[in-house]
């Protein structure tokens, strides 16, 4: 199996994208050219769901059923000679990194383990027991970025699996965005947003270069966790209209002043945002916490540099 080919021409000219939504072929006379059959089978609710963990074929039987029905509706015979096709997995199957070296041999048997060794660091799952495709997206005097594509071997082999059982081969496998993007012109620039119910994935491309590869995964966030209930009873109040009343009030003798009149609070001298109230640095600070919350990009992201690669899928 070609995890990843370099040449696109190297890849079968039959693709099979496996979603929870369900299986789409589609088939092209040569590299570039337009597609000449594309067949959709629908899947049920709950038959894959895609992950980094093993478990992605939930019911292996429909799901294999409708990968066969979709490739023979674009022409292919299974368990034939020709009968090699490229495999699109769901984005949240895989990982995508962008990776900076000083110097990187061009022989892929030295520059696999090097790839495999900074991988260990920054991936969710054990970097020796995934399977690891590369390629080199640029190389010169500063360095040599690297765009690196892993997924969980024992993920890989669920999606291969159901393609062998239906009777075809995998000749190749690229993650959904890294295959959407082969579609772009070389000189063009764009963004590419590849959304579905279960997440979302980002990437920008410039001159055939991967800029930014970002996934965000919704399946958690479509759960959000239950609150204590004891929040429910509480009364909900303005805090505004609250506090305006208290310091309209007038000052209670004993004490001089209310204790609960509001005043603005002095500024900080020594804030980022030099010259603004308590509130208005703590609003700041939200804002930023929110703008650099950590992603799927910047926990995967090593490097002091600070620079994160992300791919292409040339």
């Amino acid at each position: 199996m070609n995890f990843l080919p370099k040449a696109s021409g190297t890849r079968p000219r039959v693709a099979c994208e496996i979603m929870p939504q369900g299986i789409v072929a589609a088939r092209s006379a040569i590299a570039g050219s337009p597609l000449t059959a594309i067949a959709k089978v629908d899947l049920p609710t709950g038959a894959i769901s895609p992950s980094l963990k093993p478990g992605n074929i939930v019911d292996r039987v429909q799901v294999t059923a409708a990968f066969k029905r979709a490739l023979e509706a674009v022409g292919m015979k299974p368990n034939t000679r020709d009968a090699d096709i490229s495999i699109i997995l769901p984005d949240a199957a895989v990982r995508v990194l962008l990776l900076d070296f000083d110097a990187l041999s061009s022989k892929i048997t030295e520059a696999l383990p090097i790839i495999r060794f900074r991988l260990k660091k920054l991936l969710p799952f054990d970097a020796d027991e995934a399977m690891l495709s590369f390629q080199v997206m640029s190389s010169g005097k500063s360095g040599v970025r690297v765009l690196a594509v892993a997924v969980p071997r024992d993920v890989l082999s669920e999606y291969e699996t159901v393609a062998r059982e239906a009777g075809f081969e995998p000749g190749a496998v690229l993650p959904s965005t890294l295959a959407a993007l082969a579609a772009l012109d070389d000189d063009s620039s764009a963004l590419l947003v590849n959304a579905n119910p279960l997440g979302v994935t980002t990437a920008i491309v410039r001159s055939g270069i991967v800029l930014l590869h970002l996934s965000v995964d919704l399946q958690q966030s479509a759960q959000p966790t239950a609150a204590p209930s004891a929040l429910y009873d509480l009364p909900l109040v303005n805090v505004e209209d609250t506090a305006s009343e208290w310091a309209a009030q007038e000052p209670e003798p004993e004490h001089g002043r209310n204790p609960y009149a509001v005043s603005e609070p002095a500024p900080i001298a020594d804030s980022p945002y030099a010259g603004g109230t308590v509130l208005a640095d703590l609003h700041a600070e939200l804002h930023n916490a929110v703008l650099v919350a950590p992603t799927s990009l910047g926990t995967l992201t090593e490097d002091e540099s600070g620079k994160t690669l992300i791919d292409l899928g040339a």
